[in-house]
């Protein structure tokens, strides 16, 4: 589905306590989008005592997304009661129907479930989360902050499901966040230390405005790997939704060093310079079409063809920005 206004990557891997046990991963995300391009994520961690805990996480990722995007003005305009029991009702009903269609109760679908979504037309927004992982936004001044997570763990591996009588439930109208990350519990204590988030939140958000599906799996793996090494046994899941409106501000407020690596932009570069990648950054999420080489030129202020290349460059080599068929576009440029 080709949407202008969002950047959507997302990835689910098997931890290594299901992989010595030979289970497949049980968590699943999910992306939906409305003709209005409201756009919509979940993400599911299916209890693992649970026997179709894959079938119930997909199932509950698909239907909460689908439900956000389609109904989301009328969503958004509930108290956050009437909100939960909208989407809880819909759920659960579905989950009915498949426990019915498979002989077995609708707990052995249990599953958490993480939703976000976002209105590209006013900013409107609005998360709800039910079990552990967390919802980690960014706002309109660069901050990314802690929106949500499991306030009842009392002891490990202890949470709340979809299926659990009178489950808590949180869920929250946003109107200045610009991206959202989802995470199952497994990469929680890396990314965040209580409510205190870990740099590696920042910077994973910030990535996920940049870069391409491609380059962000490649992030994604490389991050899961480390936190292996660490200890993390559980599956790790991860998704984001990020506004293409507002790469020129993450590119203002990220980290030098992630800067240059994907900018070439340090530093020592000269302020004139900066301000010209954030203008043609800008100009590229406000053309999905694309730019020319001579409007690349005439933004970044250069009159050679040569030097708008070597500024291109960094930017070509990291995949921030892409070259294709003669025009040069935003990562998201691309349908996602």
């Amino acid at each position: 589905m080709d949407n202008v206004f969002f950047h959507c990557t997302g990835t689910v891997a098997a931890g290594t306590s299901h992989i010595a046990k030979g289970k497949q991963c049980e968590d699943a995300i999910y992306r939906a989008g409305s003709s209005n391009g409201v756009q919509a994520i979940a993400l599911c961690d299916g209890a693992g005592s649970a026997a179709y805990a894959r079938q119930g996480a997909e199932l509950t990722a698909q239907t909460a997304a689908e439900l956000a995007a389609k109904d989301f003005s009328a969503l958004w305009k509930m108290s956050a009661s009437k909100r939960e029991k909208a989407i809880l009702d819909v759920v659960l009903m579905k989950l009915y129907q498949r426990a019915k269609a498979l002989e077995t109760d609708i707990s052995e679908l249990s599953c958490t479930l993480l939703l976000a979504a976002l209105d590209p037309a006013d900013g409107r927004g609005f998360t709800l989360h039910i079990g552990d992982g967390l919802i980690i936004g960014r706002n309109t001044n660069g901050q990314t902050r802690l929106l949500s997570y499991y306030r009842g763990r009392v002891h490990l591996n202890l949470t709340r499901f979809v299926t659990s009588i009178r489950t808590e439930c949180v869920t929250a109208r946003t109107s200045d966040i610009t991206g959202f990350l989802l995470t199952s519990d497994g990469p929680e204590p890396y990314l965040a230390n209580g409510r205190q988030l870990l740099r590696t939140s920042s910077m994973l958000l910030d990535l996920s405005f940049l870069l391409p599906e491609q380059k962000m799996n490649s992030e994604y793996s490389s991050l899961i790997q480390k936190m292996k090494k660490h200890g993390m046994y559980d599956d790790a899941s991860f998704i984001t939704l990020t506004k293409n409106s507002a790469v020129e501000s993450v590119f203002h407020t990220m980290h030098t060093k992630l800067r240059k690596q994907l900018y070439g932009v340090s530093e020592q570069t000269r302020r004139s310079t900066e301000r010209q990648t954030a203008a043609m950054l800008s100009m590229l999420a406000q053309n999905p079409d694309g730019l020319s080489l001579h409007a690349v030129r005439q933004t970044l202020h250069v009159h050679k063809d040569r030097i708008a290349k070597e500024r291109l460059r960094p930017m070509l080599r990291s995949g921030a920005v892409q070259f294709r068929g003669g025009r040069y576009y935003l990562h998201a440029g691309e349908a996602v």
